[in-house]
C-alpha cells in the first residue's frame, strides 16, 4: 500500500497530467491507442488510402443500389466491415513480410509459434468479421427482398 505521502503526490501530479490542450496536440495523439485497427472507431487510418476507400464505396454502391435509411446503414456496415477484412489482409501481409525480412522466419521453431499466436488473434478478429459481413448482407437482400415485393403490390397478411 502507497503511503500518504505518495497518495498525495500522486494526486497533485495528475491534477497537471491533463492530456494536449490545443486541437494540433490532440490531432497528434488521436491514434495513440490504435494497434491494428480493426475496432477503430473511425474507418479510415492514417496510413490507408481514402481513393480506395471511395472506390471501394462507389463500387459497392452500385452493386447494392441502397434507398431509405435502413439500406444506407446496412450499406455502411457492410462497407466497413469489408474495408476492415481488406485491412487484416494488409496487416497479415505486412506482418510476414517484416518477419521474413528480418530472419525471424528462419530462426526455429519457438519465434514460429509465437508469429503464430499472433496471426491466431488475427484470424479471429476476421473471423468476426466475415461472420458480421455475412450477417449484414443476408439482411441487406431481406430488406432489399422486402422493399421490392411491398413496391410491386405483394401485401403480407
Amino acid at each position: 500500500m502507497a503511503s500518504e505521502k505518495t497518495l498525495k503526490a500522486n494526486k497533485k501530479n495528475a491534477q497537471l497530467s491533463t492530456g494536449p490542450a490545443t486541437v494540433e496536440g490532440k490531432a497528434v495523439v488521436r491514434y495513440n491507442a490504435v494497434k491494428h485497427g480493426l475496432r477503430a472507431e473511425h474507418l479510415l487510418l492514417p496510413d490507408e488510402d481514402k481513393d480506395e476507400l471511395a472506390a471501394l464505396r462507389e463500387g459497392l454502391y452500385a452493386d447494392l443500389e441502397p434507398c431509405g435509411v435502413l439500406q444506407f446503414t446496412l450499406f455502411n456496415l457492410i462497407l466497413a466491415k469489408l474495408w476492415r477484412l481488406q485491412r487484416v489482409s494488409r496487416i497479415e501481409t505486412a506482418q510476414l513480410r517484416f518477419h521474413w525480412d528480418n530472419g525471424f522466419l528462419r530462426e526455429g521453431v519457438g519465434y514460429a509459434m509465437e508469429c503464430a499466436l499472433n496471426t491466431s488473434k488475427l484470424s479471429d478478429y476476421e473471423h468476426g468479421l466475415e461472420n458480421s459481413l455475412y450477417k449484414s448482407i443476408a439482411q441487406y437482400q431481406l430488406l432489399k427482398f422486402s422493399d421490392a415485393a411491398n413496391s410491386n403490390g405483394f401485401v403480407r397478411e
